[in-house]
């Protein structure tokens, strides 16, 4: 029988469990400061073997263009061998002056020119986005022109286009794109303008793209003896290419039409991770939203325009994301306009599988000043951390979706926090700073930077996933992205006072029971205060202030056991040694337990404090006191986690029921 990892693989397109690549294969945003030198960039897209695009903007710089290399144009190194274009300007080819400046490789791409304020300035942040060739996802076509109307130009898609953009490149001239929302061969629109959507009869040929090609006119893109570079986005809808079966959807090209009274939800299918939105019918910029600088649920976004030089804009809450899609969260010219056409390219949040849990978990224990760099190896989803040696200072819980510092210096629009010790509502303060691919730095918040444990989780199948929601008031379901049916949610209200609610599979009354993170008490029960989650849903039966008043938000924390990674389950106290077997193979690194059938705190350990044959420092997510490192609570197992006969109440009690969630 295939194990639960398998299956999951299979489900989510990861390449090892299927016929097509994951979306982690194919596209990346990977954020990186410069220090005005050569730099590496490892995002694990492999475009020097496959072709492809790497787009880059300047985030924090003025005048920055926004600077596109691809593989038909050439990205090695030596004498013209990584030309660029900006999409923000008319111009054609660039590069003479710093040759072979970004070299694609097989794990991402190399910067070998120093000094370049779009590229690699010292103090300068940037935004890359890298779009690997791949049937149904992404092309790239170089062309000579002859000026003969209707000429097919083939592509390797496989699948009809969802948007084409074109550029000149042996002089000036616009960036003219075709988009399926069009649904014509005579309406264009500039990438590198304001403006809306024109016509020309015939400028994409005498036919719509097809799978196999698209068509050219006499004029505009296929002058005579003028050379050209084509960039083709596919668009999925059922036949993505994707997983397993070859059907799961990674990127989609549609529309929709403004509203400023009701606003626009989007259904693509999935959660995106990187959204393009043009107003086709009215003057605006090209907003590039992506969830590694921010696409913050009820917070103000970080964008950026694909016309323009500008640094990053947050001057507004475009947008929030959701399990299938993303809603349009405000009145704005740019992307909500009563009665306008806006088109958007859309491509879906990560599925890959985790193969072991140092991809998709760290603890780490950080005695550093403010800004110091700390190194996870992946970009940090939910972030629970304290100061452990202190016995004032609160639980601090930051996550990616609601918002967070994603610059290397705070700049006053630093997410919120929430408490696991508290019921308050979240609070904005300098709590986050830096999030980036593969850490974060310490932030400037109002505590000790000594003595502080910080854990974090990345979202992926199987293991873990965050939802934000607004509540309605009444029984309902709730999208997620988990792949499997959760084991334990904890929700919180955002925006006001409220208690952390539990749900528990391994509760006695699972539909019925719930316990309160903030606090010892033991567990309530109210008949149907749960529907029975599945992979795709959970549901919330009894409208608690705590889980779904109407119109307030909430945010959910949804943890699974997965094969060799995770652990949620339970078992009895025997107040003897008892061992805990998890399916690990070197032991848990991560440890939380809570009593059931009588009060009792939510006990924390760690291998990064100590899992030792000894005392064991624990601390209390429902209480801020200070770490106890008195007692011998704990033992390391291979398989899991051992549990001591010290006959300690809150975690071994004899014929005491526990739930626990640990992690390898």
């Amino acid at each position: 029988m295939a194990t639960k990892k398998k299956m999951l693989q299979a489900a989510a397109g990861n390449a090892g469990g299927g016929a097509g690549p994951d979306v982690e294969d194919v596209f990346s945003t990977y954020l990186y400061e410069s220090a005005g030198t050569t730099q590496t960039i490892t995002n694990n897209i492999d475009i020097s073997g496959e072709g492809g695009l790497v787009w880059i903007k300047r985030r924090n710089g003025t005048s920055s263009n926004n600077r596109l290399h691809d593989t038909e144009r050439g990205m090695t190194s030596g004498t013209g061998g990584s030309p660029y274009l900006w999409t923000n300007a008319t111009t054609g080819n660039q590069g003479a002056s710093y040759p072979g400046s970004v070299v694609a490789t097989s794990t991402g791409f190399d910067i070998t020119s120093t000094g370049i304020n779009d590229l690699s300035d010292n103090g300068g942040t940037y935004a890359s986005w890298t779009f690997r060739k791949a049937p149904k996802f992404f092309d790239v076509v170089t062309y000579t022109g002859d000026g003969v109307a209707g000429r097919e130009m083939p592509h390797s898609l496989g699948v009809a286009p969802g948007m084409i953009i074109v550029k000149r490149l042996d002089s000036t001239g616009q960036w003219f794109s075709w988009h399926r929302a069009f649904g014509d061969v005579n309406t264009y629109i500039y990438l590198s303008s304001t403006s809306g959507s024109g016509s020309s009869t015939g400028i994409w040929g005498n036919n719509l793209p097809d799978s196999n090609k698209f068509e050219l006119p006499s004029h505009s893109i296929n002058a005579s003896g003028a050379t050209y570079v084509a960039y083709l986005f596919a668009h999925n809808d059922g036949d993505g290419g994707f997983g397993s079966d070859g059907d799961a959807d990674i990127i989609k090209c549609g529309s929709y039409t403004g509203n400023e009274s009701s606003f626009p939800t989007v259904n693509l299918g999935f959660e995106p991770q990187w959204v393009m939105i043009k107003a086709a019918t009215r003057t605006s910029n090209w907003q590039i939203f992506d969830n590694m600088r921010g696409i913050a649920t009820g917070g103000n976004e970080n964008y950026l325009w694909a016309n323009a030089n500008e640094p990053e804009q947050s001057s507004n809450d475009h947008i929030s994301l959701n399990a299938t899609g993303f809603d349009l969260s405000s009145v704005e010219p740019s992307t909500n306009s009563t009665g306008e056409t806006f088109i958007y390219i859309a491509i879906r949040r990560g599925t890959k599988v985790p193969e072991s849990a140092t991809e998709v978990f760290d603890p780490i224990e950080a005695n550093n000043s403010a800004g110091t760099f700390n190194t996870t190896g992946f970009p940090v989803d939910l972030q629970i951390f304290k100061p452990y040696t202190s016995s004032t200072q609160y639980w601090f819980v930051n996550d990616r979706l609601r918002g967070v510092e994603t610059l290397p210096t705070q700049t006053g629009t630093s997410g919120p926090y929430l408490s696991t010790n508290t019921t308050g509502a979240e609070v904005n303060n300098y709590m986050t700073m830096g999030w980036d691919n593969e850490g974060f730095r310490t932030p400037s918040g109002g505590f000790p930077n000594t003595d502080v444990v910080y854990y974090n989780w990345k979202r992926a199948p199987g293991y873990f996933d965050a939802v934000a929601y607004t509540g309605t008031g009444s029984s309902r379901t709730i999208s997620h992205n988990l792949g499997v049916a959760p084991e334990m949610i904890w929700f919180k209200k955002r925006d006001g006072d409220a208690s952390w609610l539990v749900m528990n599979t391994h509760l006695t009354n699972p539909n019925d029971d719930y316990l309160v993170l903030n606090s010892d008490s033991s567990k309530g029960s109210i008949s149907g205060s749960w529907l029975t989650p599945t992979s795709t849903e959970f549901g919330i039966g009894v409208s608690f202030s705590e889980t779904n008043s109407s119109g307030s938000n909430y945010i959910a924390y949804l943890f699974a056991s997965l094969d060799g990674i995770s652990k949620v389950g339970s078992y009895t106290g025997t107040g003897a040694t008892l061992n805990i077997d998890c399916g690990f193979t070197s032991g848990a690194r991560f440890v939380l337990i809570r009593r059931t059938d009588a009060n009792g705190d939510w006990m924390l350990f760690d291998t990064e404090r100590g899992i030792v044959s000894g005392n064991d420092p624990f601390l209390m997510l429902n209480e801020t006191s200070a770490e106890n490192s008195g007692q011998d609570l704990i033992d390391p197992y291979s398989s899991g986690f051992t549990l001591t006969n010290s006959g300690n109440g809150n975690v071994n009690g004899s014929g005491g029921s526990y739930i626990f969630y640990a992690i390898a």
